[in-house]
């Protein structure tokens, strides 16, 4: 393999792991960036309706109003609250025929963790335990974070796009920087031959010299 395409090969493979690990890395944080997100925006959902259901006097219609007017970018929400009894209290859908499945053991991990995260389809789920001198739910809310998932789909296509750009510029721009790089081998080696070329007649007409002058027994 010629020393050009080997340097060129080289060099194009070192960039290549470099920028892996900065593509990888950006959509893994941003990955996390986006499931921290929701966590949070649903458990805050979570906090604000059960805060609703806590009061000694409530309106499930009220609170169901509250819940559909309220501005949260989701699809497909829903919003479910059992009491320490694991019954079903209240419930919000954005389809009324609409329910997210739960089992006793999720709705007790979440009394003993506090919150868990889970999904179910194409929703992501929050379980949140939530208490207070008054009351004491497990809140189960769950959406479909359309715009979350297209804006890192986006991502990841830009990843890939300048992934792939950033490659074959490389490999390219490695072709000519490695002729830059060999020109002074080529030289040194070109002088060498020019060198050689002037010196070694000399030299042979010198070795020539002392063999015709040597006498042999």
């Amino acid at each position: 393999m010629p020393v050009r395409v080997r340097i060129t090969l080289i060099f194009s493979l070192l960039v290549f792991f470099i920028l892996s690990l900065v593509c990888s890395g950006i959509y893994y944080f941003s990955y996390e960036a986006r499931i921290n997100n929701i966590k949070t925006r649903l458990a805050n959902r979570a906090i604000t309706t059960a805060r609703l259901l806590s009061q000694e006097v409530f309106d499930k219609t009220l609170v169901q109003r509250i819940d559909s007017s309220t501005t949260l970018s989701f699809k497909n929400k829903t919003v479910q609250a059992y009491n320490y009894q694991n019954r079903r209290v209240y419930r919000y859908s954005d389809d009324p025929d609409d329910t997210v499945h739960v089992d006793a053991k999720t709705l007790d991990d979440a009394r003993v963790k506090g919150h868990i995260y889970f999904t179910e389809g194409n929703r992501e789920v929050v379980a949140y335990h939530y208490t207070d001198n008054n009351s004491r739910f497990v809140m189960v809310v769950a959406g479909e974070d359309v715009e979350g998932k297209e804006s890192l789909r986006n991502l990841s296509e830009i990843l890939l796009l300048s992934f792939l750009v950033g490659n074959v510029f490389v490999l390219i721009s490695g072709y000519f920087f490695s002729k830059g790089l060999l020109q002074p081998v080529k030289n040194i080696s070109k002088d060498v031959a020019e060198i050689s070329a002037q010196i070694l007649p000399a030299v042979l007409k010198q070795v020539s010299q002392k063999m015709n002058g040597t006498s042999f027994l």
